[in-house]
């Protein structure tokens, strides 16, 4: 895999904004592939999108010509968009006002380029809530 010219790779956790189940699974496969072309257009080094009905895990590079919270927002903006242009999403769609964003070594890519095309296995039996705080661990943010 090539190195991100930024030289920050970041894993992306992004919720749903309400409890229901919000992607539909028959459509991620084809909601995974626009946002990473719509990405790809922003000059934006994807390595991995994916995840379940109530949240997206995004392996990217930070690119150096925009911050981590605009990033998320072009994410969140586009990704919104599509789905409810699309007519998938009855009611509207949004995600939640936070978002999980931690940065990661390349030797660290491939581990997380699989786990997040494992999700739909994963969440057979971890929650979201469950999951997360594994990752609060993980990268040592708990108190």
């Amino acid at each position: 895999m090539n190195t991100p010219d930024s030289g920050v790779i970041l894993h992306i956790v992004l919720k749903v904004d309400d409890q229901e189940e919000k992607i539909p699974a028959d459509i991620a496969s084809s909601f995974f592939s626009e946002l990473t072309s719509t990405l790809c257009q922003s000059f934006i080094t994807v390595y991995k999108i994916g995840g379940v009905s109530d949240h997206i895990h995004i392996a990217c590079a930070l690119p150096c010509h925009m911050s981590q919270d605009e990033l998320v927002e072009l994410i969140k903006k586009t990704s919104s968009k599509w789905l409810i242009e699309q007519g998938f999403v009855e009611g509207g769609f949004s995600w939640q006002a936070g978002y999980g964003a931690f940065s990661i070594g390349n030797s660290q890519l491939e581990m997380l380029t699989q786990y997040i095309e494992q999700q739909q296995e994963y969440h057979e039996d971890v929650t979201f809530e469950a999951e997360y705080q594994q990752f609060l661990e993980l990268y040592e943010l708990n108190d």
